[in-house]
């Protein structure tokens, strides 16, 4: 069977930890844990951050809220903030039965987790 997966050498070691990363870059974003830091900052508040990345899931908080519950009105940033206020409203968890709203559970080998759907 061949293999399909492809080996990524992490070739760059942290001296602190020896963690080991596959690129300059993450080594250097790791390294920002050791020294604390934070070179990029939001241009609405300030905040610093340790990498573009975080940097840019941050500044969606100032932006418009684009995720909204249909059942208590309430408006989310970010779609996992958005999932788990939906879950408040699953019958399953708190016995609260919506006309909008069907909780539904489904297996895997780890964990049964409950998806939520909109009954349309």
């Amino acid at each position: 069977m061949a293999q399909t997966k492809k080996t990524i050498l992490k070739r760059f070691e942290c001296l602190w930890c020896c963690n080991k990363y596959s690129s300059n870059y993450e080594l250097e974003i790791h390294l920002r844990e050791h020294t604390n830091e934070r070179p990029y900052n939001c241009k609405h508040c300030k905040k610093p951050s340790k990498s573009k990345e975080l940097l840019n899931a941050h500044i969606v908080i100032h932006g418009e809220k684009l995720h909204s519950c249909s059942i208590c009105e309430q408006q989310f940033h970010r779609i996992r903030e958005f999932r788990v206020h939906m879950m408040k409203h699953c019958s399953r968890r708190s016995g609260v039965h919506s006309p909008y709203y069907r909780c539904t559970p489904v297996h895997n080998k780890c964990s049964t987790r409950y998806y939520y759907y909109y009954a349309f």
